[in-house]
């Protein structure tokens, strides 16, 4: 009987945890030509049962540097400015002007947007970091001391980190530590010529893995393995053309980035790259301009263009055969998915958790609907281990003894607590 329980709890923590990556729509966001003023950048939404396309928005700017979404609401970093949609009615609810966009990140239930030079200089303010409320678009606050252009944003334990790979003459690779609670600098690290392009940012469990983009005449791309509780880390060099990262697969171990010209994910066991998505044509000036990996469908979406006549969004499974496409718009850069919500855990709770797998050997990945601090208990109430996790977190169960734990997920206003067996 006992065993026939604890069956069911995986079951049902299983479904809890596949059902919030249900994909409802896909994305896009395309710039459209660099030669066409009066080309505009448009927001297109997929349908992935059929890859019909229909068009949200346009914005009238001239290009478009993100769209990240989080939950029901998209944000959309344009050329000029700041976009915010409501994406259960489809319509946009703030908007604001802020030049110099580059990308977006959410940390703490905020939207950071870093910044970069543009064709005018860098940002007449000297801010490279700004933080907003996702409610209104409020500024919460402009982040001082960021030397140069900023990329992306993550956090681990108390410290928020930023890349800083400056701008296209840069030599180095730069990292920002920020503080959780306050979002003060506390210091940048140089983590030398070989991390330069350093981009993406990714939580691995108490680590960080950063891809570092290959810089222009370049021949060598590189990751860098971050470890906060120590501030030491490892460069990893590889005689390849990196491009920009494409998500993180967390269960599986595997990193996707642009590599040579194609979307290939790196498997961290096998230490190997595997080519997914092929080369789109860039003999003839064809290039990836972005791509995203969908976790629990397990597939790779891409966009292509030639930057002047077409755009197309192409997905793929992982042996690399092509399942559906569709015509998104020329300068298509940026793309995110629109995950279905479990609606039986909104109503249950305004923060949920779930543990997979459970019963768990070596690690569990816990999965929350909102960031949080997550904390892990004994059965005699002692902690054994606590990180902060905006959303995905693993907890390493190998040396813990059999037997039961407790897993609480805790914000300001509100607690989960989940029941964990360690085999």
């Amino acid at each position: 009987m006992k065993k026939l329980y604890q069956l069911l709890v995986f079951v049902g923590l299983s479904q809890m945890l596949f059902a919030q990556y249900d994909v409802l729509n896909t994305y896009v966001a395309s710039g459209g030509s660099f030669s066409n003023p009066d080309d505009y950048v448009e927001i297109k939404k997929i349908d992935p049962t059929d890859y019909s396309v229909t068009l949200l928005n346009t914005i009238y700017t001239q290009s478009v540097s993100d769209l990240l979404i989080y939950r029901d609401k998209m944000f959309v970093a344009a050329a000029d400015s700041l976009i915010a949609y409501d994406l259960k009615t489809g319509t946009r609810y703030a908007a604001i002007a802020v030049s110099n966009t580059n990308k977006l990140s959410v940390v703490n239930n905020h939207l950071w947007l870093s910044r970069q030079a543009g064709v005018s200089g860098p940002p007449a303010d000297g801010i490279y970091l700004k933080v907003f409320n996702m409610e209104d678009l409020s500024l919460v606050k402009d982040v001082e001391g960021i030397p140069a252009d900023a990329a992306y944003v993550n956090f681990c334990g108390d410290f928020i980190y930023v890349t800083v790979p400056g701008d296209w003459s840069s030599t180095i690779g730069r990292i920002a530590v920020l503080d959780l609670s306050t979002y003060t600098l506390q210091r940048v690290e140089d983590l030398g010529a070989d991390a330069v392009g350093i981009y993406n940012i990714y939580r691995r469990g108490d680590m960080l893995w950063i891809v570092c983009k290959t810089p222009y005449m370049g021949t060598n791309g590189s990751f860098v393995a971050y470890d906060p509780a120590n501030a030491t880390y490892e460069v990893i060099t590889q005689e390849a053309s990196f491009g920009f990262g494409a998500g993180m697969d967390v269960e599986n171990n595997r990193s996707f980035l642009l590599y040579n010209s194609t979307i290939a994910y790196y498997d961290f066991n096998a230490q190997t790259f595997t080519a997914v998505a092929p080369d789109p044509g860039s003999s003839n000036f064809i290039s990836y301009a972005s791509a995203a990996y969908e976790r629990g469908a397990d597939l790779l979406w891409t966009n292509a263009t030639d930057y002047t006549s077409f755009g197309t969004c192409k997905v793929y499974n992982m042996e690399g055969e092509e399942l559906g496409s569709a015509e998104v718009g020329i300068s298509p850069e940026a793309m995110g998915f629109h995950y279905k919500d479990d609606s039986s855990i909104e109503e249950t709770a305004a923060l949920s958790t779930s543990l997979y797998p459970n019963p768990a050997k070596d690690r569990v990945v816990v999965t929350t609907n909102q960031a949080a601090v997550i904390s892990l208990f004994n059965a005699n109430g002692a902690l054994v281990d606590e990180v902060h996790s905006n959303g995905v977190t693993i907890l390493n169960t190998r040396d813990l003894a059999p037997g039961i734990y407790v897993v609480r997920a805790q914000q300001a206003q509100h607690s989960s607590i989940t029941k964990l067996i360690v085999q």
